[in-house]
């Protein structure tokens, strides 16, 4: 009856967006349940207060109730729990009386007074039966919900003094409002007054008979986001939105695109058209004219706490620290276009950003958990492996971010080379073939690495990333948790950039690192200290370490050998060092001793031309039973320690 897509969609092409003068089916599609919210919300708060004296006859404050009936219309989220009994049964009796077609439709009136006229006993019952079971769904479910419910406030009329009578006084008129009264209002004719009360008594004694039991949990649909897109354009506003979105590799067709009220700091709220799209989130105009464009890396949050309404936070731009806002509302509250942005947004999320964790993701705070839930579960998850862990997909939005063009021989290699033949090591020289760095390719393969999870390995060797390059590599490694080797060898790499990376590998609890070679750049012992305090907390074994031609001198060598012999885990893990072209001196060379002592798994150490002073490290080398390879190449040697290091080899 209404339980299908076309109903629904029906029902919202003349939803008003008002709660109280709209329909008992446009409310309960509103709840997707068959019981206006207010209705329940009303009556539930009512169960511990059924013994009020005068319930539903004495009225509650006027202006307090009409303040909670502008709170529902506006689309707020509102709380009854803590409403006194009067409050709650005016408000209910407001909306009764306000609903464009009462509880006993318009054309079913005249049915319902004929069976008034009929003798009670078994003959009204019946009829009364057959004219229950003809209403609409909404219609049924919520008078069976209100009359049992007036039911038990009878029950208690011992104390609240309000029996079946009374509430059928009260109720009767608005339940049975006749047609001619065209929506609004108690029914005024005297004649008519006295049957419909009688037939509401009637109702409310056999409430239990009539209508055995209320599901309260039934919903009119069960997968409402899955309904068809919906692409309520007209011609002159397709064409041009179109035209605009296409700049940014779009196409409408897979796109949800819906009209929705919007609106953005201080301004009014008003008509827009909503787009959301692969890489992008728009909002235009009336018409189609371009207003707001958020891209998916830009979103910082998604809020909602009913599903009349959410608010869009957003950067404009990655270097952009003011945090925007734009908050939507349903052109009908009776649809579910809310939750199905809400899902799209997450969909199209996840599509981008393969294997993203919950950490780096756009805060999502949607309200109650179990409409969050439901949300996410109509989010299907990509294939974690395809195009290279989602890396295609994930650099064509990077390069709509940065506006720069997409290389179609990377996307071409990368599923056709790499994903085939199962290849997770990232050359940067097999990526990009320019001399100058940073440069565009550069910077959007980089940032498509922050949430990849298929390559294991990032290589640069001899390529002159200078500081802003490895600035970038600082930055995807704030975030990756899978790249296991890190070669950035002869990478013009300078102090200040060696000490952002240091900071953002300290940063990400999630590195899983375990190769470095910094070899040939010039980490100083500024970029050596910042080394040496990330690798001290490191919690990851490490099985390599390359800090050769680094112009570190004495105090960063013996803050780096401190920490490394401070580390158990590097110490019982660690089997290549090579700490070449660094200075060395007495106390550093103690800290190296120390190192080699606890050194479990060392199978290579070079020093050459560290000018180590091998009294402090020959006793230890004898004992470091892994230890294989030693370069000590360009290393002056005194008598004392020659006659040392003769010892060891002997």
């Amino acid at each position: 009856e209404y339980g299908g897509v076309v109903a629904l969609s029906e029902a919202i092409s003349v939803a008003s967006t008002a709660f109280f003068s709209s329909t008992v089916a446009d409310a309960c599609h509103k709840a997707n349940k068959y019981v206006p919210e207010i209705v329940e919300k009303a009556i539930e708060n009512l169960r511990d207060k059924v013994d009020a004296e005068g319930l539903f006859r004495i009225s509650g404050q006027q202006t307090v109730i009409n303040k909670t009936k502008e709170a529902f219309d506006s689309g707020a989220e509102v709380d009854l729990s803590k409403s006194d009994a009067h409050l709650l049964s005016g408000l209910l009796k407001l909306y009764l009386r306000e609903i464009s077609d009462p509880l006993i439709p318009f054309n079913k009136h005249s049915s319902w007074i004929q069976c008034a006229s009929l003798a009670k006993g078994n003959d009204q019952d019946q009829r009364i039966k057959t004219l229950i079971s003809e209403l609409p769904k909404p219609n049924r479910i919520t008078l069976g919900y209100l009359v049992r419910f007036l039911q038990l406030v009878h029950q208690n009329a011992s104390k609240g003094k309000m029996e079946a009578s009374n509430l059928a006084i009260v109720f009767g008129p608005t339940l049975f409002r006749p047609p001619n009264e065209g929506g609004k209002g108690g029914v005024d004719s005297l004649s008519l007054t006295s049957t419909v009360s009688v037939l509401t008594e009637v109702l409310i004694l056999k409430a239990k008979d009539f209508f055995p039991e209320v599901n309260l949990q039934e919903k009119i649909l069960d997968n409402p986001l899955e309904m068809e897109k919906r692409m309520p354009l007209s011609g002159v506003e397709k064409s041009t939105i179109m035209l605009s979105i296409s700049s940014h590799r779009e196409d409408l067709k897979d796109s949800l695109v819906l009209r929705v009220y919007a609106k953005t700091g201080k301004k009014q709220s008003e008509e827009k058209i909503l787009v959301v799209g692969q890489n992008r989130i728009y909002s235009f105009q009336r018409g189609g004219k371009p207003e707001t464009e958020i891209h998916y890396l830009d979103l910082t949050e998604i809020s909602s706490t009913n599903r009349r309404q959410m608010k869009l936070s957003f950067r404009q731009g990655i270097s952009d620290k003011k945090i925007n806002a734009i908050t939507i509302k349903p052109v009908s509250y009776a649809s579910f276009d809310i939750d199905k942005i809400i899902m799209c947004v997450c969909q199209q999320y996840e599509n981008n950003f393969v294997g993203i964790s919950e950490d780096n993701k756009f805060a999502l705070n949607v309200s109650p958990n179990e409409r969050r839930d439901e949300i996410l579960s109509k989010v299907k998850l990509p294939d974690p492996d395809e195009g290279c862990g989602g890396f295609v997909r994930t650099y064509s939005t990077v390069c709509d971010f940065f506006n720069t063009p997409i290389q179609e021989q990377i996307t071409w290699d990368l599923d056709n080379l790499f994903y085939n033949n199962d290849v997770k090591l990232f050359n940067v020289s097999e990526f990009v073939h320019k001399d100058k760095y940073p440069n565009p390719e550069f910077q959007t393969l980089v940032y498509s690495l922050h949430h990849n999870t298929w390559f294991t390995s990032f290589i640069v060797d001899g390529q002159k990333l200078g500081a802003e390059g490895v600035q970038l590599i600082a930055n995807m490694f704030e975030t990756n948790s899978t790249i296991e080797k890190l070669v950035l060898r002869n990478a013009a790499a300078t102090r200040d950039s060696i000490v952002a990376l240091a900071e953002a590998f300290s940063r990400n609890k999630n590195l899983s690192v375990t190769y470095f070679d910094f070899a040939g750049n010039s980490i100083e012992d500024k970029g050596m200290l910042s080394l040496s305090s990330f690798f001290e907390k490191y919690t990851n074994p490490v099985v390599y370490i390359d800090v050769s031609n680094g112009s570190v001198q004495k105090k960063g060598m013996l803050a780096f050998l401190s920490a490394l012999q401070t580390n158990k885990v590097i110490c019982d893990s660690l089997k290549d060092l090579n700490i070449s072209n660094n200075k060395l001196d007495t106390e550093s060379s103690r800290k190296l001793g120390a190192f080699l002592g606890r050194a479990t798994q060392l199978v290579t150490l070079k020093m050459a031309d560290a000018l180590p002073n091998f009294q402090y490290i020959c006793s230890v080398l004898e004992k470091c039973a892994s230890l294989k390879h030693l370069n000590i190449a360009e290393t002056k040697i005194n008598n004392k320690q020659f006659e040392d290091f003769v010892y060891f080899l002997n």
